[in-house]
């Protein structure tokens, strides 16, 4: 089921577009990307749901959680692209030059403002993006928590997951791993980070944007 979900997430997500030829076309695509990449992600709970009656969690989170690298990356790769389009690299060279240029023109304010809103947006966007995850690591651990009485009572159910209790005998560090992340969440309450990684990258990409919007 993991390499299965895994490869479907891939593919969808190449098939959302992230470009545009100017600085504004960009960020409505990185804006419009979000809630689709993160509709890939409920329909693989979704999928998680019927078609292993939730013993593929653990799978799922691994999943997405690499899926979203990706798209974290992309999103990267974007940022870098406003930072040439607002006339800034690695070592603030271009920034200077556009800066001397710009005071000529007398314009160099009115530029500099622009750009600033640019980043503004991209943090907007990771804000987004980091509530939209928040809402996913919710549904996550609703998952988990509702179907916490099938795990313990596997037999008891119809899915072909609980008669035949399948992980338990073809994959029990997987059927490990499910108990264990269940009993951690019911410890740690809903709230627990089921997806850490996916929190690090969002986090990681909004301090690159603010340190854009500094250098601006």
């Amino acid at each position: 089921y993991g390499s299965m979900e895994q490869q479907s997430l891939v593919n969808d997500l190449m098939n959302i577009t992230i470009t545009g030829s100017s600085p504004e076309e960009i960020l409505q695509s990185v804006s419009l990307s979000i809630p689709k990449v993160m509709n890939l992600f409920i329909g693989a709970v979704d999928n998680c749901t019927q078609l292993t009656d939730g013993w593929g969690i653990t799978a799922l989170v691994k999943c997405i959680e690499a899926v979203f690298v990706k798209y974290i990356k992309r999103l990267m790769n974007v940022l870098q692209q406003l930072k040439v389009l607002c006339g800034i690299d690695e070592s603030n060279q271009d920034r200077i030059q556009t800066t001397e240029r710009g005071s000529e023109n007398g314009n160099n304010g009115q530029d500099e403002w622009i750009d600033l809103q640019w980043a503004f947006q991209f943090i907007q966007c990771c804000g987004d993006l980091l509530l939209r995850s928040s809402s996913l690591n919710s549904q996550l651990s609703s998952l988990l928590l509702s179907k916490a009485w099938s795990y313990r009572n596997p037999a008891t159910i119809t899915h072909p997951f609980g008669v035949f209790d399948y992980l338990r005998l073809y994959h029990p560090e997987e059927h490990t791993a499910v108990m264990e992340l269940l009993q951690t969440v019911e410890k740690n309450g809903g709230d627990y980070r089921i997806l850490p990684k996916t929190v690090d990258e969002i986090k990681l990409l909004t301090e690159t944007s603010h340190t854009l919007a500094f250098d601006i």
